[in-house]
């Protein structure tokens, strides 16, 4: 048997690797622009899981979390604190997703905090 044909052997014999798990989109901690339905929003998504959000001109805290690509927010107006709503983002990548109900989600860094 030749050294070709044993290398041949060899190749056609090896484990083939194995596949990587799929990355789970996340986001980070930041203060962005959250926009959906059209409206811009200034938003802060905080390490601790704690949530603002300005929504015409009212702001909404709360808290946020993820979990296999999907980002869960529970909030309320800080005017009404009893009127708790809850909504879902599956994220189609750190920035950008759909919002439960179908409504695309997008969000950039505040101007001014790019960093």
């Amino acid at each position: 048997m030749t050294a070709s044909m044993i290398l041949l052997l060899a190749l056609t014999h090896a484990p083939s690797p194995k596949p990587k798990p799929p990355v789970v989109p996340a986001i980070v901690p930041a203060s962005v622009t959250m926009t959906w339905l059209g409206t811009p929003a200034e938003t802060h998504f905080h390490p601790d899981g704690f949530f603002a959000c300005k929504w015409y001109g009212h702001w909404w805290n709360g808290q946020w979390s993820q979990k296999d690509g999907v980002l869960t927010v529970k909030e309320w107006p800080l005017s009404n604190p009893g009127l708790i709503t809850t909504w879902t983002v599956k994220l189609k990548s750190p920035t950008e997703g759909n919002m439960g109900g179908g409504s695309s989600w997008l969000i950039v860094p505040l101007k001014g905090r790019e960093n």
